[in-house]
């Protein structure tokens, strides 16, 4: 195998998740990402025993010993009353399916990945945005108008990618908006319910409008709020060359009701650098940049309608199609139909990647 020198634009967990694979693999690594500092927004993400086998494979269990699986249960609850609709045991999970399933803070995750990452020696600039891509040669152009020649380049850095709008061809290829999140104060939360005050600011009773969960809201003061998204695969997610590829939410968008949006970028992260671990030439790069579009495609589009059929169910109006997903959801120990049905569930949850 040669040591090759690579290039990722973006260190969110799928750029770090990439970045650490490939050093364990013996390549000379860096990472540019156009922010100041590393922070990571969101909130709590659940990763399903499909991605968490192949950080557990590079170390992070060190940084988070919760990788060993901390989740027992998982439950669907009815909006009007708190109700549970439908629930899961993770300990009957892992009877059909190997590996943990967990919950982690996505800043945790990104932390603990950009240690391994730095430990491991990749190089990772700050204030650092890729502006521009040379698709016929391995150069990308930093902002500041910087230069560097790569043997191979992984854009990683979201939907807004550079190299995402060059290989499509558009100025700005489609994303769709599936709704809005909003991450509510915990501490605040439960300082306010012990005191019964709220305070708010203008930006907190805008969203009070919209979602209507009063008593909740008014409590967690301070919330964030952002959309969810999705896209259809691009085609083509590598150069004619094979030299500049995509990888993660620039590649792929995938909807936010299965619980695989980090996991398809680990999913990413693992499969290319199996498929590069038997490089010699140039054209050995181009050909494990072109199957690891073919190998990942395919898996992205039954993760994407899976997902696109949960936000059909999770948003059911109050009626009969709602009431006979309540009475599946509360006759299966396996959240059926939220999670699919068995076979489904193996597909999605038991991946093995097979290059």
């Amino acid at each position: 195998m040669a040591r090759l020198n690579i290039g990722i634009a973006g260190a969110g967990i799928g750029g770090l998740a990439v970045s650490v694979a490939l050093s364990q693999q013996g390549h000379r690594v860096r990472i540019y990402e156009a922010a100041s500092e590393l922070t990571e927004i969101g909130a709590g993400i659940q990763l399903t025993p499909n991605p968490t086998k192949h950080p557990l494979g590079w170390g992070l269990g060190e940084y988070m010993p919760e990788l060993d699986g901390n989740a027992t249960q998982l439950h669907v609850r009815r909006w009007r009353d708190g109700s549970i609709v439908g629930r899961m045991t993770t300990e009957s999970h892992r009877e059909r399916i190997s590996g943990p399933y967990i919950q982690v803070h996505r800043a945790d995750l990104q932390q603990s990945l950009l240690k391994i990452a730095l430990k491991d020696g990749v190089q990772v600039y700050t204030k650092s945005r890729v502006a521009n891509y040379d698709l016929s040669r391995t150069t990308r152009i930093l902002e500041d108008g910087q230069e560097t020649q790569l043997d191979l380049i992984l854009a990683a850095d979201g939907t807004k990618s550079t190299a995402r709008r060059l290989l499509s061809g558009v100025e700005s290829s489609p994303v769709t908006s599936t709704g809005h999140a909003v991450t509510l104060g915990f501490e605040s939360l439960l300082s306010n319910i012990r005191s019964r005050e709220t305070k708010l600011s203008g930006r907190s009773q805008n969203v009070l409008k919209k979602f209507k969960i009063l008593h909740m809201l008014k409590a967690a003061g301070k919330m964030s709020k952002w959309s969810l998204q999705f896209s259809i695969p691009l085609e083509r997610w590598s150069s004619e060359l094979g030299i500049t590829c995509l990888i993660g939410d620039a590649a792929h968008v995938v909807p936010s009701f299965l619980a695989q949006g980090a996991a398809m970028a680990i999913e990413d992260a693992a499969t290319l650098t199996t498929l590069l671990k038997d490089n010699q030439t140039v054209a050995d790069i181009r050909t494990a940049t072109r199957n690891f579009e073919e190998v990942r495609l395919a898996r992205k589009l039954e993760i994407q309608n899976l997902s696109l059929h949960n936000l059909h169910l999770y948003h059911l109006k109050d009626g009969k199609e709602q009431q006979k997903r309540d009475s599946l959801a509360a006759q299966s120990e396996e959240l059926h139909p939220f999670r699919g049905n068995p076979e489904t569930q193996t597909r999605v949850y038991d991946f093995a990647i097979e290059v």
